[in-house]
């Protein structure tokens, strides 16, 4: 999923800190990677923080994970996607990644 942060009234030069709600479902035993969520900075050309999530971490329920703390800029989008299949022969640890909500909240002056 990606959120364009174009579509959301921020503040410039504060910070702030993005969170989601997730759900995972697990294949039975599997190890590896669930999801990963991030900000990135497309005119920077960088990633501006975040989060790889095992699925051998997930619960079975919704969960809050705090992904990065940052300033938004122009150009930036949130985006978040199912586990990579790395070293585990091209096999997924997850049947499905649920997103409930994700916040965006201005931290502290």
């Amino acid at each position: 999923m990606r959120l364009d942060l174009a579509s959301v009234a921020y503040d410039p030069d504060v910070t702030y800190k993005v969170r989601v709600r997730v759900r995972v479902e697990k294949e039975p035993g599997a190890k590896g990677e669930a999801f990963w969520a991030g900000v990135y900075d497309t005119p920077a050309k960088k990633g501006r923080g975040s989060i790889s999530v095992k699925a051998e971490k997930c619960g079975d329920g919704y969960a809050w994970y705090d992904v990065c703390k940052w300033k938004p800029r122009d150009g930036q989008y949130f985006w978040l996607g199912p586990g990579r299949f790395k070293k585990n022969g091209g096999v997924s640890a997850i049947k499905s990644v649920w997103v409930d909500r994700v916040e965006i909240v201005r931290q502290g002056d």
